[in-house]
């Protein structure tokens, strides 16, 4: 079964694999602020934007846009940003 339907959209959120996503999610997240637990991210897992775009365009999907997001901790929100840097 397909992930969207024809004309439809789905959209993908994951981690960056990058020095700032390693420093951010793993040292600052996980080993200083204790916000999850150590070991819940495994940086080896994170994907690029290209690795991604070209998985989904391997199962037939387009990519239409690339974006990044970020999360604002004091208010609990997500938001676009126009970089990829970290997600």
């Amino acid at each position: 079964r397909p992930p969207a339907q024809a004309g439809g959209g789905l959209l993908v959120t994951t981690l960056n694999r990058t020095q700032l996503s390693y420093a951010l999610s793993i040292v600052a997240a996980e080993r200083i602020l204790k916000l999850v637990p150590d070991g819940t991210h495994d940086w080896s897992k994170y994907i690029t934007p290209d690795e991604l775009r070209n998985h989904m365009a391997e199962n037939g999907l387009e990519t239409k846009r690339l974006i990044g997001a970020a999360y604002n901790g004091i208010s609990d929100e997500w938001y676009v940003v126009p970089e990829t840097s970290v997600n």
